[in-house]
């Protein structure tokens, strides 16, 4: 009998995380899953992590493969997967008991397509719960993408997908592209679905504390990735929308967003040194081809921001950095004085 849930574990690198990752799912409420680790070519002691693990479980599945990238090592899980439904988990991430439980229970009691939960997001500024789809019944396709194309709404983790409706369309991530990869994969699997539940439960927990992860390395050199993405989420919302403005006002966000990212990750890294690199990086951004286009449209998305994207309409390099200086040091300062700081973004 085919396991319940295919949960896909894609490892590189991971040995400072990977040990309560796996802890964290194999001590979960709901059994009837299969772990699907996928080693990416790690040269650490991931391997020898996941060995200790595999002595002791059965329900886990080890795959291995050359450096591919993390896409690649999904896609490999998704082959190899046998359950209903597939949950994707990063190996520096941790998901609380019954993360699995309630999530199946939320599909098996409303046969939705794609069914979400809430999370907590861990960072050098605190921790804190965070949900990017409530208010989800009865949400219409469009209104679900427009969700997903925002804040973390894009990301694998925190969902489970229908296994019937991944094979059936063929749905896989791209290996071209390694930063933004989920929501593609998320818009081509909304593009097949009927229906959609929101669980208003915080139980996957973010770990941004690993500053070696692909994510927390946001900077200039990715911003060809990002073009590439950008063209294809472009492509996917024509086939979805017929409001040209939605299209451009949906792709201005996402410009925005990295542009904020990538201005914020250079200052968070700055010292006395590498200040004419971070300076050179900063300009690199404000002339891009697509940032250039949608500058002048951008809308700060919180009041904080408001200084920082003028700055950024008028090329004013120096004042950017200042800013983002400034505000990298009073989250860090807010985070330690309200480290456990509870909120719920909607």
């Amino acid at each position: 009998m085919n396991p319940k849930v295919s949960i896909i574990l894609p490892a590189y690198n991971c040995e400072k995380y990977i040990s309560k990752c796996i802890e964290s799912i194999l001590v979960q409420t709901f059994q009837d899953f299969e772990l699907i680790i996928v080693n990416d070519g790690s040269n650490d002691n991931t391997e020898k992590i996941i060995q200790h693990f595999i002595k002791n479980d059965s329900r886990i599945i080890y795959l291995i493969q050359k450096n591919q990238g993390p896409s690649a090592a999904r896609n490999n899980g998704i082959n190899k997967a046998k359950g209903d439904f597939l949950a994707f988990i990063d190996s520096d991430d941790t998901v609380k008991k019954n993360y699995v439980e309630l999530l199946v229970n939320g599909a098996k009691n409303s046969n939705a397509d794609l069914i979400c939960c809430g999370y907590v997001d861990i960072s050098v500024y605190g921790s804190y719960n965070s949900h990017d789809f409530l208010g989800l019944e009865n949400i219409t396709r469009e209104n679900f993408i427009k969700m997903a194309c925002k804040g973390t709404g894009g990301v694998l983790w925190s969902k489970l997908f229908k296994t019937s409706i991944v094979k059936k369309y063929n749905i896989f991530l791209d290996n071209d592209i390694f930063m933004c990869e989920d929501l593609i994969f998320i818009l081509k699997y909304v593009q097949n679905c009927d229906s959609y539940l929101s669980i208003n439960e915080y139980l996957y927990e973010y770990n941004r504390l690993n500053v070696e992860s692909i994510s927390s390395n946001i900077s200039p050199a990715y911003l060809n990735n990002y073009v590439k993405v950008w063209d294809k989420i472009k492509q996917i919302l024509t086939m979805n929308f017929q409001n040209h403005y939605l299209i451009q006002s949906i792709i201005r966000e996402k410009v925005q967003d990295v542009a904020i990212k990538i201005v914020e990750q250079q200052c968070a890294t700055l010292t006395s040194n590498n200040l004419r690199s971070v300076l050179y990086n900063i300009n690199i951004l404000l002339r891009n081809d697509y940032f250039m286009k949608y500058k002048h449209e951008f809308k700060p998305p919180l009041y904080r921001y408001k200084p920082l994207v003028f700055f950024m309409k008028y090329d004013l390099v120096l004042l950017c950095v200042l800013y983002g200086l400034k505000l990298h040091i009073a989250k860090k300062i807010y985070g330690l004085i309200f480290p456990l700081r509870k909120t719920v973004k909607i």
